[in-house]
């Protein structure tokens, strides 16, 4: 998954993976669509799954919930919100939000709100038990017709991370990478990785080191 690189992994060469288990039920609500699910690790194997649940909060709306499970697989905490409601579940795609941990199972969800009524890209932070750490962060709040962010995110084992996303403004378009401190403080103001013409459902990664 995005954003996952280096969350539990080391430099002791090549992993063959197998299954540990049976399947999991990640979702408790099962009503409308539960679709597209983001994964990140800590070292110790705990791990949070974020995804789109349409109707949940309110019938017609969608947002993002998150499960955090502990390292053998069961679930840790009830299901919970992430973002606010959004008015279809069309704003959300694969590539529109992402999640990153670090290794001691802190981590940060990133999210689109793009719509009618809302075109900032958010974060929010939460701490190893699963509670927000701080407010909701809005990334950036370009509101222009070009705007239609595709997000992902990565965070250091020192809780520090970067958000890198599709931003248009005027006909200007490229990917901008913003890093964070891990209390969420802005370090600078975002800058250019490209600034070539978007493409259509392209998939963003950013590298575990971005944020040093």
């Amino acid at each position: 998954a995005s954003g996952t690189a280096g969350a539990g992994g080391s430099d002791a060469g090549p992993v063959n993976p197998y299954a540990v288990g049976g399947e999991l039920h990640i979702n408790t609500y099962l009503n409308g669509e539960q679709k597209l699910p983001r994964i990140a690790a800590a070292h110790d194997g705990s791990f949070v799954a974020v995804w789109m649940s349409e109707g949940q909060a309110a019938a017609g709306f969608a947002e993002l919930w998150a499960q955090r499970f502990d390292a053998s697989g069961a679930k840790v905490g009830p299901e919970f919100q992430v973002s606010s409601t959004q008015a279809s579940n069309t704003y959300y795609t694969a590539s529109s939000y992402d999640v990153a941990m670090a290794g001691d199972g802190r981590f940060v969800v990133v999210w689109s709100g793009y719509g009618s009524a809302d075109k900032n890209l958010y974060a929010q932070r939460y701490d190893a038990g699963g509670a927000k750490a701080g407010g909701v962060i809005i990334v950036d709040n370009t509101t222009d017709e070009w705007t239609e962010y595709q997000a992902s995110v990565a965070m250091m084992d020192d809780g520090s991370f970067a958000v890198l996303f599709d931003w248009g403004l005027n006909f200007t378009v490229g990917l901008k990478l913003q890093p964070y401190t891990a209390t969420g403080v802005a370090t600078g103001a975002a800058y250019w990785v490209t600034n070539l013409r978007r493409a259509s459902q392209i998939d963003l990664a950013v590298a575990h080191g971005a944020a040093s």
